[in-house]
């Protein structure tokens, strides 16, 4: 895919047959971004939360209904926002907070 969202290099979408897990895309810019997107408030996020406990490096984002927050490995973005989030670059700003 071209480069169209901001710095966004690549979509991504990956299944494992053997696993009931699943992270519903993957942003890559200069760093990779597992995304899980929910259709009401529930912030389990179990497949993501799990993603990250296997990889230190990773910072989750969660699309909801639920508030904007940051939590320590996770950014939740109300899904509102989510045109926004893209137009604005807000990769450039998560990777701010990261240092």
């Amino acid at each position: 895919m071209k480069d169209d969202c901001n710095g966004c290099k690549s979509f991504y979408y990956y299944s494992n047959d053997n696993s009931t897990a699943e992270i519903d895309f993957v942003i890559q810019t200069d760093h990779v971004y597992p995304i899980e997107v929910k259709a009401e408030e529930n912030l389990k996020a179990k497949s993501l939360t799990q993603a990250l406990k296997t990889n230190e490096n990773l910072h989750g984002l969660r699309f909801s209904m639920s508030d904007y927050r940051e939590e320590e490995r996770m950014t939740n973005v109300p899904l509102y926002l989510a045109e926004c989030f893209w137009k604005i670059n807000w990769f450039v700003i998560l990777q701010q907070l990261r240092k």
